[in-house]
């Protein structure tokens, strides 16, 4: 998982927000580790800002790194452009999301069968305003 989030609040003022009880580890300038215990297993996350970027994972910056190198583009994910093309282009983010290691799970551990294709779901917010000037935000949603 990896989140990016636009802002200018510095890594300190965010890491007043955690609760006392996390277990915070500084690992350089603008980047932290934050862990806690939940039913017996500890459970991680990496912050680090760059410029006005705030990158979140569940991985570390190289390990991260090092997947985002080996990893495809999404614009080469046949579902994702399927999809892509049923709902409005997304101006105020995009989320994907692809079934498919959960349908071979399903498949070589269970005996699933006649699950053969491609599953997935996209997700587009697109910011707009009213004829009155209101700013809405509107979500749509298709799954495959």
């Amino acid at each position: 998982m990896r989140l990016k989030i636009k802002t200018k609040s510095s890594l300190d003022e965010i890491e007043k927000l955690f609760p006392e009880n996390i277990k915070k580890e500084k690992l350089g300038k603008d980047y932290i580790k934050i862990s806690d215990t939940i039913k017996d297993k500890t459970v991680s996350l990496y912050f680090w800002k760059i410029s006005d970027i705030l990158y979140i994972s569940n991985f570390d910056k190289n390990k991260l790194d090092e997947y985002v190198k080996s990893s495809k583009n999404l614009s080469e994910n046949l579902l994702y452009n399927e999809l892509k093309s049923k709902i409005p282009e997304p101006n105020a983010g995009i989320f994907f999301f692809d079934l498919k290691p959960i349908i071979s799970f399903l498949k070589d551990y269970f005996g699933v069968e006649g699950l053969e294709g491609e599953f997935g779901g996209l997700a587009s917010a697109v910011s707009s305003k009213t004829p009155e000037g209101k700013n809405i935000i509107e979500f749509n949603f298709i799954m495959k």
